[in-house]
């Protein structure tokens, strides 16, 4: 019956041992799960901030694309109208001035 005792005492022992070690390895399963998260999400906060750049700088290059186009329009279609000759103008405004008396 002593050796009975004995072994029950020693088996609760290991239990003890094997459920001590197992929280250890629990502790540290959760460490290692807590780096790896947190390298994941830094991990994942430099790339999406990467692509956000990068889609700034082709957003900022298209837009400067199109400004540019738009100066050329403007730059000349104002050559042009500064190149009507007065003499069509005079008589473009005599007509209007014209039309509108005729009402």
């Amino acid at each position: 019956m002593v050796k009975l005792v004995e072994d029950i005492v020693s088996l609760e022992k290991e239990a003890g041992s094997i459920i001590a070690r197992a929280r250890e390895e629990a502790k540290e399963f959760d460490r290692i799960c807590a780096e790896e998260n947190a390298a994941y999400r830094q991990s994942m906060a430099e790339e999406t901030e990467l692509r956000i750049s990068e889609f700034r700088g082709e957003a900022e290059e298209s837009l400067m694309v199109e400004l540019y186009k738009a100066e050329t329009e403007l730059i000349s279609a104002l050559d042009k109208l500064e190149h009507i000759p007065d003499d069509l103008l005079q008589a473009q405004a005599s007509q209007i001035v014209s039309r509108l008396r005729n009402r």
